[in-house]
Formats: structure tokens, sequence, C-alpha cells
């Protein structure tokens, strides 16, 4: 039997440790957030850190720390006129996790005010690395959804992008509950977000449809279950609506469900042929 030295044996352990550590880093990284700044591929380098640099932290990595997120209320304004979308506010935060400003830089203009207001109330658990950086930066989403039913009832609802901890209340005139069966009319913004799977229109390569290009809006119902029941060309040029009718009845979507109740939507989805 061959005699191993003591400082071959030493050296040898010493390389199982190093792989024992990397396989472990490996794993916390998976696992937890909290050593993005070591793990993740978007992390500024050790030496940027050094410098005291700006850090941008992807928004769905700073949302899984927060401490408090509230969502903005539904503004009136935009309630009467039925204005929904999807805004994005950039914020600057403290090596403590508190927002010290928050902008936005898109969005419908009357939903800017009440996602700024929310988002400065928003705080976060600091990530490794803060302490020393100049500045922390990073961008929040907020989607306002608003549905009209057909019997006159609203529901507004306010929610936080790659958040679900932040999820708005329901707001709206809903005195004998949500009403089970009566679709509810959404804009396209809320249909695009909703869908789960968007069938695109294929026009025969025919003489009559060879060479046209233009615009398909096409309106569906869909059910509880987010299939589309129906569906009906409303503008647009003729010779690509049936291309445009039988893609829509390929879309799915996810449901919609509010205080535990389906509801069925009825919305319009723009096809562009070029």
């Amino acid at each position: 039997m061959r005699f191993i030295g003591f400082r071959h044996y030493r050296e040898t352990m010493h390389v199982a440790l190093i792989f024992l550590l990397a396989a472990s880093a490996t794993l916390a990284c998976k696992w937890d957030y909290s050593i993005w700044m070591v793990c993740s591929k978007e992390a500024v380098s050790n030496s940027q850190v050094g410098r005291a640099s700006t850090i941008k932290v992807p928004s769905r990595i700073l949302v899984c720390r927060t401490r408090e997120q509230p969502v903005p209320a539904y503004p009136w304004e935009a309630k009467s006129a039925g204005i929904d979308g999807k805004v994005a506010v950039r914020i600057v935060l403290s090596r403590q996790g508190e927002v010290l400003s928050a902008q936005a830089v898109s969005g419908p203009q009357p939903l800017r005010l009440a996602s700024e207001q929310a988002a400065r109330q928003w705080k976060f658990n600091p990530l490794p690395g803060w302490r020393v950086a100049k500045m922390i930066t990073s961008t929040l989403w907020f989607k306002y959804f608003a549905y009209q039913f057909t019997n006159g009832q609203a529901v507004y609802e306010a929610i936080a992008e790659d958040c679900p901890e932040a999820l708005g209340g329901i707001a709206g005139s809903l005195p004998g509950g949500i009403p089970k069966g009566v679709p509810a009319r959404v804009s396209q913004f809320v249909l695009l977000e909703k869908a789960t799977d968007r069938a695109q229109p294929r026009v025969a390569q025919s003489s009559s449809t060879a060479g046209i290009q233009g615009h398909v809006t096409v309106e569906v119902r869909v059910s509880e279950e987010g299939r589309v029941v129906s569906a009906e060309a409303v503008s647009g040029n003729p010779q690509l609506h049936e291309a445009a009718v039988v893609a829509a009845r390929g879309w799915v979507f996810r449901p919609t469900k509010f205080l535990g109740t389906r509801v069925p939507l009825i919305g319009k989805i723009t096809f562009h042929f070029q």
C-alpha cells in the first residue's frame, strides 16, 4: 500500500473543500435571492461595486425582496373614462431599501400619478452590495384592469407585475356581488394580458388575397373557462375577415375570477396583415 503524505492529504482536502463550497453556492443561488449580487448573471462585478457605481436591479428580482408593497388606488378619472393599461415607474432606492424617488416613464397619463404614489411606499430588504453602491435603481410595473359588465356594474383592479403579494382589491359598483353569467366588456389591453395562446391568421395564397395588407378587428366572446365561444370581424378589409376570425377562435385566455366567481368576457382583438 502506497503511503500518502500529510502534505498531499492536506492538498486533496483543500481541493475537495473548494468543490463543496462551489456546489453550495450554486444551490444557494437557485433558491436564495439574498445572494443575487453574487450569483446572478445580471449582477454587477465586484470591481464595479467597489467603485460605488450605480446598481440596476431587475424588477423580477427586486419584487421578491419586498417588505411592503401597496398597490395603487384606481384613479377616479381613469374609471370614469374607462382607461386601463400598464405603467412603468422608475425608482431610486436607498442602501436600506427605502424608495427615494419614483417617476412614471410610460403608460396612460391618468394612471401615472397613482402609480408613483404607490411606488414611493414600497420597502425592500437590501441585497448584498447595496451598502457600498452610489445608487440603486429599478423599475416597477403596475397594471390596471377595467371590467364593464353589460348590466351596468363595473370592477376595477390594480396589480403589481411579478409580485403576487401585491394584488389590488376589487373596486366598483357591485351591490349584489359578482353577477354570475353576465359578461364584462374589457379593452384589448386586458385581453392581451390574459391571453395564454395567441393563434396567428393564415391567409390562403389565392389571387383574391395575394398582396393584401391591413388591419382587421375581431370582437370575441370568452367563456368563464377562457375559451372563445364566438368571434365576429367588425372592421377591416372584408377579404381578410375570414382569416382573422379563424385565428381569433384559436385564442385561449386565463379565466377571470372575482370573489370566487368566474366571469365571461367581451373584447376586441386587432390582427395585422403585412
